[in-house]
């Protein structure tokens, strides 16, 4: 009985991590969406949506869990008649 208590106290302590972990990571998230909802809101002519660019992600899986890594794939398309400098992807 005391090994399936520790044992859960063991699970218990790793869930409670992967919470803190999660929620660090959106935090995160939040911050850095904020940031680029503020660049946005500052103009400057730099940035534009363009019509003609087309993206494609493959290879995204359905879940992601917090802390681990995963490989995938983001194609964007010059669908344009102009040379792009660069392109920003958010």
């Amino acid at each position: 009985a005391d090994d399936a208590r520790v044992a859960a106290v063991r699970v218990y302590g790793k869930a409670q991590a992967a919470v803190e972990e999660t929620l660090a990571a959106k935090t995160a998230a939040d911050a850095a969406l904020a940031r680029a909802k503020e660049e946005e809101n500052q103009g400057g002519g730099e940035c534009l949506d363009e019509p003609g660019l087309t993206t494609v992600v493959t290879g995204f899986p359905s879940k992601v869990t917090a802390g681990t890594a995963t490989t995938f794939s983001v194609r964007v398309t010059n669908g344009t008649d102009k040379d792009m400098e660069k392109v920003l992807t958010y």
